[in-house]
């Protein structure tokens, strides 16, 4: 998990310029004090082990993926405005940069986002006002 998570940091950055920085958190609802939008935050999500023939094992292994931004006009951080790319424009350009993407690492045989969830708005701090849209995406490793 560890590998990927610092792998998806990088391709992230690199991928798709208009994100800001991307945090490994603690939780998606805490979001870092000094985080700028828009951004990324991946989480740790399920693994699942199987042993296969020779003692081999694979295992499956879910990180959850949000993109915030900040709230400033009622449908402007969902559609976008202008230039300015809303989160399902951002969605698509991760699904581009991230689906079966198995980022150079040995023994990822596979990657696919399996589900997108509903974007929310939260706040995440005094008067900032975010939307968040997140996404499940699934490993597949034979070790």
């Amino acid at each position: 998990m560890k590998d990927i998570l610092t792998k998806l940091k990088t391709e992230i950055k690199e991928g798709m310029e208009e994100i800001k920085g991307v945090h490994v958190l603690a939780d998606p609802d805490v979001l870092p004090p000094t985080v700028q939008f828009p951004c990324v935050g991946l989480k740790d999500g399920d693994v699942s082990r199987s042993e296969g023939m020779n003692e081999t094992v694979d295992r499956t292994e879910i990180v959850l993926i949000y993109i915030y931004v900040q709230l400033l006009r009622d449908e402007a951080s969902i559609m976008g405005l202008g230039t300015s790319k809303g989160l399902l424009d951002l969605f698509e350009d991760l699904h581009t940069e991230l689906n079966h993407n198995t980022l150079s690492l040995s023994g990822v045989i596979h990657a696919f986002c399996s589900e997108e969830f509903p974007s929310e708005m939260f706040m995440a701090g005094e008067n900032v006002f975010v939307q968040r849209k997140g996404c499940r995406y699934v490993y597949d490793i034979q070790v």
